[in-house]
């Protein structure tokens, strides 16, 4: 995520987002970790920017690969129904 991401969307949420680049210790990557999440987890519209932008970025470094990693409580649900996140 984009450093000013995390910051505009934690603002809209009425919330401060820690640097993301600033964490020494785990404890601090979690609270980094916690902002992105609370970030992208309340709007369809949030996941799919970070997400153009991930894909935007990594284009722009010469990548032509980007991988989706999904833990257990973000892939339940039925297989049938379409995500809010497809346009």
């Amino acid at each position: 995520m984009r450093p000013t991401t995390l910051v505009e969307l934690a603002a809209e949420a009425g919330r401060t987002a820690p640097d993301p680049r600033g964490f020494t210790t785990f404890a601090e990557f979690q609270q980094v970790y916690g902002a992105a999440y609370d970030a992208t987890s309340t709007r369809p519209d949030n996941l799919r920017r970070v997400v153009t932008e991930l894909v935007e970025d990594t284009a722009a470094d010469g990548g032509v690969w980007v991988g989706q990693r999904a833990g257990k409580g973000v892939a339940q649900g039925s297989s049938s129904r379409r995500s809010p996140l497809a346009r």
